[in-house]
């Protein structure tokens, strides 16, 4: 029995040391920083079984890299180990880290919040070895409406760079479109870089582009230490390793007044619709191949796809293709997308719409094209109900003339029967002999498919062909998407039509 409590005794020691020496703390490596800086933050504890919290971002901005690390420490013949976690994020505002629970020996222990100030840069003047400038085409914008933006780097001649990274434009109220050429020039005592974009504001309001900022670094030799010994020689500086020494350069920041367009517009600048054919009819599940193609100068990127639904009309829609490019007045390019339709009847494609607030006259315009009539050949047509006047459901007799009655009488009516009657037969006989031909030798649907990809001429034959066939089987779908690279992508897949034949005929899609 005494031996048991001591048992216990022992025990509870044993937790209470445990847990004496359990212990959760966070430690910041700089509570203040610029914009484009990052901020690490390292959680520790102190114990065995730690179980760290899961930790995706700090309010809105993601961590960008983990590390972990462990010691073990014995103080007055207790030992303890310490585990550490740090986590690196890049504010652009003040932001406060929160408090977390960390797990010890299933016991939650909580760490203390963090507050992180995030502070206003100054903008580089002239003068300056380094200069920054954001420049704008405009103060005051509709939504949609393109915005030159310019950001120039000036280093001053004879300033030391050793290497220059200029930081990508990032704007939540904006999409941003960069533009690819570089301009380089001499402006007085400064040698400058532009880089140009177009922004499209996204909503309406007061909107602040923020300072962006260039880190410059110039190489220095590290400091390896001092000291004599035999290593004394290998420590001189002039063996002392390179590296490179950062500062952050910062622009102003720009002020844009974005005014809202009218209700369900989201095109602003001044753009042509127009719908075509390739033909207006063709044989029944033979496709009609239709493109839209809209040119115009504002946010054309923004056009969305058009997506058509007719009755008993099956569609094989493209994604839609964008060519744009800023000149020296506006942001212009081309919008086209194909779409391909099949039917065995008679259908009619239906006027497209694209609206969109006109940048000289500040007013809704809409554009529409022409509905598109399509025929299918052989298709029974369904006519209208005739509108019959007499409505009686006996025979109206007509009266027969006197000139009538003198007609002589003729047999060349009776012949012209009798070669009909003739006629009739033969065919019904030659139509039996085919129907008996084809019962002896049959020609499957799929031979026939493979027949016919024989005969494709090229790859917009060849296209048409497979196109009813694109949700039969996965094969057709891939080698219609090649085809289709190679029609309107420019692409040069090369298809293999005695390979499709046999695979066609191995699988029987017909």
């Amino acid at each position: 029995m005494i031996l048991q409590n001591l048992g216990k005794i022992a025990l509870l020691c044993i937790c209470f040391c445990a847990s004496l020496f359990a212990d959760a703390s966070i430690r910041v490596d700089k509570m203040a920083l610029y914009p484009g800086d990052t901020v690490t933050f390292t959680l520790s504890a102190e114990g065995s079984d730690v179980t760290f919290p899961s930790i995706g971002s700090v309010d809105e901005f993601p961590i960008l890299g983990t590390s972990s690390a462990s010691s073990i420490q014995m103080i007055n013949g207790n030992t303890t180990r310490n585990i550490s976690r740090s986590y690196t994020f890049s504010p652009t505002h003040d932001v406060t880290i929160p408090s977390f629970s960390v797990k010890i020996a299933g016991k939650a222990y909580t760490t203390e919040p963090q507050k992180i100030t995030v502070l206003t840069p100054q903008a580089s003047k002239s003068g300056e070895p380094f200069v920054v400038e954001l420049k704008a085409d405009k103060k005051s914008a509709y939504v949609g409406e393109p915005i030159k933006l310019s950001m120039i780097f000036k280093q001053q001649v004879g300033a030391k760079a050793d290497k220059v990274e200029v930081s990508e434009l990032s704007l939540k109220d904006f999409w941003v479109k960069k533009e690819d050429t570089l301009h380089q020039n001499v402006e007085g005592e400064y040698v400058t870089k532009q880089y140009d974009y177009v922004l499209f504001p996204k909503k309406a309001g007061d909107i602040e582009i923020p300072a962006i900022f260039s880190r410059v670094g110039t190489a220095v030799k590290s400091d390896m230490g001092a000291g004599g010994g035999l290593d004394s020689f290998f420590n001189d500086s002039l063996f002392a390793p390179m590296q490179i020494k950062w500062k952050q350069v910062f622009s102003n920041a720009l002020h844009v007044n974005v005014k809202p367009l009218p209700a369900n517009t989201y095109l602003y600048g001044d753009f042509s619709i127009e719908a075509r054919v390739d033909k207006t009819s063709t044989e029944p599940n033979k496709p009609i191949n239709l493109t839209i193609h809209i040119k115009g100068k504002g946010n054309i990127d923004d056009i969305a796809p058009f997506n058509p639904s007719i009755n008993d009309v099956a569609l094989y829609a493209d994604a839609p293709k964008v060519e744009a490019s800023l000149n020296k007045e506006d942001y212009e390019g081309e919008f086209s997308e194909h779409i391909a339709f099949v039917s065995d009847k008679d259908f009619t494609i239906p006027s497209f719409e694209l609206s969109y607030f006109d940048a000289k006259t500040h007013t809704v315009v809409t554009q529409k094209t022409n509905a598109i009539p399509i025929h299918i050949i052989g298709a029974v047509a369904t006519s209208a109900p005739t509108l019959e006047k007499n409505k009686s459901s006996e025979p109206t007799a007509v009266p027969v003339t006197s000139e009538e009655q003198k007609k002589p009488f003729s047999i060349q009516p009776y012949m012209n029967a009798l070669y009909a009657t003739l006629g009739i037969l033969l065919a019904l006989i030659f139509g039996a002999w085919l129907v008996q031909k084809q019962k002896m030798h049959p020609v499957s649907p799929t031979h026939a498919l493979a027949i016919a990809i024989d005969k494709a001429k090229n790859d917009k034959a060849l296209f048409d062909l497979l196109l009813p066939y694109a949700k039969k089987d996965a094969l057709i779908a891939e080698i219609l998407t090649k085809l289709e690279a190679n029609l309107y992508g420019g692409a040069h897949h090369i298809i293999d039509k005695k390979e499709l034949k046999r695979l066609v005929e191995e699988r029987g899609i017909a």
